[in-house]
C-alpha cells in the first residue's frame, strides 16, 4: 500500500513539473524569447 502511494506522489510531480516547464516555455515563446535550437543549415551534398 505504501508503494502505491509513493509510486502515485512520485507520478503526480513529475506531472506537475512537466506541465510549469511547458507553460514557463510556452511564456517565453510568446515573449519571443525562445529561438528555435536547430540552426538552418545548409545540407551536405
Amino acid at each position: 500500500m505504501v508503494a502505491v502511494m509513493l509510486w502515485l506522489f512520485i507520478t503526480s510531480l513529475i506531472l506537475l513539473i512537466a506541465f510549469e516547464v511547458n507553460v514557463s516555455l510556452d511564456k517565453a515563446k510568446k515573449k519571443g524569447q525562445v529561438r528555435r535550437a536547430r540552426a538552418q543549415t545548409k545540407p551536405k551534398t
